[in-house]
């Protein structure tokens, strides 16, 4: 095999919730939420910025009363801030409460594995992780 070769996401997912009318109200308050979202991105690509992605920071920073570095790794606070909003929005508690750790992907993975939240046949409202070999 060789050593150069482009390496494979390989999709884990979190199931956070038993399917049920609570599930369905999240799922669709979720939807809702990151569709709004389309189209938002890094300014300058690549970056790591931008005045979309500050939306994300804020909510964080807000939340938390921390610091978040700007150009740090952010798709961990979008998953976060939208999961949360759900949350919010359906009037219900969320289960990531207190959660300030869940900037990267990596840190969602560890929190799946840890609370056995990982399952191989995703339903809708369960969050996607790519993992990249090596990561």
């Amino acid at each position: 095999m060789s050593t150069n070769a482009p390496t494979r996401a390989r999709p884990l997912v979190l199931s956070i919730q038993s399917m049920d009318d609570l599930r369905a109200r999240f799922v669709s308050t979720l939807l809702a939420s990151c569709s709004a979202s389309l189209g938002q991105g890094e300014d300058p690509p690549g970056s790591n910025t931008g005045p979309q992605i500050e939306r994300y920071l804020r909510g964080w920073r807000d939340r938390y009363g921390k610091q978040y570095l700007a150009g740090a790794r952010w798709c961990g606070l979008f998953a976060e801030y939208h999961v949360r909003a759900a949350y919010d929005a359906i009037d219900a508690i969320c289960p990531i409460s207190n959660a300030y750790w869940l900037a990267a992907s990596s840190q969602w993975l560890a929190m799946g594995k840890k609370n056995g939240w990982l399952v191989e046949n995703p339903e809708p409202g369960d969050i996607g992780v790519l993992v990249r070999e090596g990561s």
